[in-house]
């Protein structure tokens, strides 16, 4: 099967860049920061040094301004300056910017949207997982979290939903899908079915992000890089 229209290659590739911002599509299974193994901030970081230079979040990340999980491909932002840093996190933290991603269900979705408004928390034991707050025992202080979903297609295995979230926490979608019993396939943490092939990432994809910028608004999006499995 052909899963997937295009497999990124290289490090990241630049979507858009003004003087203030750069947005990058990051390509699946590459860390997003600095970590033990090589990752998207230590790519652009050789070839735009300055950014990692940036007063940011933390020391090694510079300008990072969001994450991905090392699975999910798609958008990320970095401030290219200090002030940049300083109005791109004020957005961010207020719940201004919207970030689109597309995702791939375990099952056929009823309905034709909904939204998931349950809060997140670390596990209190698997440093790897993040659980829903209501019965579970966690660590770490609770987050809110609210993730909107819109159905797109389906077929007889699976359903393709079109996801929208304001302000994100570790693992947001893709637990929340869990919970509600629609797991993204190939989710190796929250899926309970058997991947349909390890070294395929999970099938979630941030392909669109809107950032208002000062007296106007940035709208970048990409081509989510899977369609629907139309056979298994």
């Amino acid at each position: 099967m052909d899963l997937f229209h295009q497999y990124p290659e290289k490090s990241f590739e630049v979507v858009y860049e003004n003087q203030d911002l750069l947005i990058v599509n990051k390509p699946f299974f590459l860390p997003t920061a600095v970590g033990v193994d090589p990752s998207l901030c230590d790519y652009l970081f050789s070839s735009y040094p300055y950014i990692k230079s940036v007063n940011g979040f933390n020391k090694n990340d510079g300008g990072l301004l969001n994450r991905l999980d090392n699975e999910t491909g798609g958008i990320v932002l970095f401030a290219k300056n200090n002030d940049a840093f300083l109005y791109f996190r004020s957005v961010l933290s207020k719940g201004l910017v919207s970030k689109y991603y597309n995702a791939m269900v375990e099952g056929i979705i009823p309905q034709k949207n909904g939204i998931i408004n349950k809060k997140i928390a670390h596990h209190n034991r698997d440093t790897k997982k993040m659980v829903i707050v209501d019965d579970n025992k966690h660590r770490s202080k609770e987050r809110n979290a609210l993730t909107e979903w819109e159905f797109v297609d389906s077929n007889d295995y699976y359903s393709m939903l079109n996801i929208r979230i304001k302000k994100g926490c570790r693992h947001q979608i893709r637990l929340h899908l869990s919970s509600i019993g629609f797991p993204i396939v190939n989710d190796k943490i929250y899926n309970k079915i058997s991947p349909i092939n390890p070294n395929f990432p999970h099938f979630l994809f941030a392909y669109r992000v809107i950032i208002p910028y000062y007296n106007d608004i940035i709208d970048v999006s990409i081509n989510t890089p899977f369609s629907l499995i139309k056979s298994v």
